[in-house]
């Protein structure tokens, strides 16, 4: 000890400054404890999880979750508060936020960031907001951008302010060949000899029935092909589309209804192909020549090259619809139909040699007194064949056979969703209330007038 003096008398300068080193040292050390001290890694994170790729021009949305260590985070030393800045390149802008903390006593975001406080603690492992950026039509096609967040912070109930690492995520702005997606529940796609087969429709309503494309995209039909466009109107697929016209033949979804000692020739001179050819063969399953008769239980098959893409039943019997009944040979619907109607209106309209049932939606039978309702089934049993329809009457979105305003607010929550989340076919014959093949807000604000006109 005697010694330890000694050298301090005699080193008094060198003594002074090491006693402030450790003294600033200290002070450093008990910053960085009342600071914090975990690691992002494992324990705590505020990160921004973005779409892996973005179309251009577009908008994007990007969750914002928060992370932290519950066994330290516990009841009596919460996490209260959080908050971060946008870090963006160049072309990417704020568009807007959409908060997701409920009851925050503090809640506010800007272009710049965010910041969110509850006093009763941030729930673990939640995603606390979205936020929208938009991506302009300059940006280069397969160009990466890192979408962040920076100056993150945490403040605990002990207000400890803890520096989080920052957080990033990487899109890739793409020209739609990559997130480009075509399928339909209607007509057959075929990817790897890229056409699709719309059987018996051929004109621009071909476009209503396709199932939606992610936002941006849209369709359109020219010189018989169904082009696919992006964001930036460019055509990135274009589809041949092949279908059939018939002409004074009764067809359902999968059978043709036909007179007896009709002949081979006379049904294929019936029928316009387009991209497709055609054969009858027996119920054996042998081609059958120009005159020969067609006979119950014969096929017609569809081939596109030599592959067989479809197949009808002949059915000989009976089968007339009146001129005012609309029926879509395609989906085998009957639509159009009046509010308001018993089936007897339907079946006085209907000429068969068959038997005809109803059913209902859940496949109870109904009599012909009863309304015509959307979605009810109507079957004419021909020899050993058995078409079915399925009944759309116009306005009717509810299924009771009336129009009430029930009806248009399920048109108008399918209209909101149509872009995004294709509905049922049956839905959008039977809300097409001006005709033109599809639906839109202007057949909403039609069939709300015709509620109010008292048409129900």
């Amino acid at each position: 000890m005697k010694k330890i003096l000694k050298f301090i008398k005699e080193n008094l300068l060198i003594s002074i400054f090491v006693i402030i080193i450790l003294i600033i040292i200290l002070v450093v050390f008990i910053a960085l404890i009342k600071k914090g001290t975990f690691s992002i890694e494992t324990e705590n994170s505020v990160t921004i999880e973005c779409p892996s790729e973005a179309n251009s021009p577009s908008e994007i949305e990007c969750n914002i979750r928060i992370k932290y260590n519950e066994s330290t985070y516990n009841d009596n030393n919460k996490i209260l508060s959080v908050n971060a800045n946008y870090d963006l390149p160049n072309g990417i802008e704020y568009v807007s936020y959409l908060s997701n903390c409920s009851d925050c006593d503090i809640d506010e975001y800007t272009e710049d960031g965010f910041a969110i406080a509850k006093l009763a603690g941030l729930t673990n492992d939640s995603i606390i907001g979205t936020v929208t950026f938009s991506i302009p039509d300059d940006i280069e096609f397969g160009t990466e951008y890192t979408i962040g967040l920076k100056n993150v912070e945490f403040c605990d109930s002990e207000e400890n302010m803890i520096e989080i690492d920052n957080s990033q995520d990487k899109i890739t702005i793409d020209d739609g060949t990559l997130s480009y997606k075509f399928t339909s529940s209607n007509y057959l796609y075929n990817e790897d000899n890229n056409y699709i087969y719309t059987k018996t429709d051929t004109d621009n309503i071909i476009i209503s029935k396709l199932d939606a494309l992610n936002p941006g995209f849209s369709y359109n039909i020219n010189d018989n092909k169904l082009e696919v466009k992006n964001t930036r109107e460019q055509v990135i697929k274009s589809i041949d589309i092949i279908n059939f016209t018939a002409t004074d033949l009764t067809i359902s979804a999968d059978s043709i209804i036909i007179n007896s000692s009709v002949t081979v020739s006379n049904i294929m001179n019936k029928i316009t192909l387009n991209g497709l050819t055609i054969k009858i063969a027996s119920s054996e399953g042998n081609d059958k020549t120009d005159d020969e008769t067609v006979n119950d239980g014969d096929k017609l098959n569809i081939y596109y090259n030599s592959d067989v893409i479809g197949t009808y039943t002949f059915s000989v019997g009976h089968l007339e619809f009146a001129n005012d009944i609309n029926v879509d040979d395609t989906s085998s619907i009957i639509y159009n139909l009046p509010v308001n109607n018993s089936y007897s209106y339907l079946i006085n309209k209907i000429d068969t040699s068959g038997e005809i049932i109803i059913y209902d939606k859940n496949d109870d039978v109904k009599s012909s007194s009863d309304l015509m309702s959307t979605s009810d089934k109507i079957t004419i049993t021909l020899g050993n064949e058995i078409i079915t329809y399925t009944i759309s009457v116009l306005g009717d979105m509810n299924h009771d056979g009336k129009i009430s305003i029930n009806d248009v607010s399920k048109l108008y929550q399918l209209n909101k969703k149509f872009e995004t989340s294709p509905p049922e076919l049956i839905y959008i014959f039977t809300g097409d209330m001006n005709h033109d093949g599809t639906y839109s807000i202007n057949d909403v604000s039609k069939l709300y007038q015709m509620t109010k006109q008292g048409q129900s």
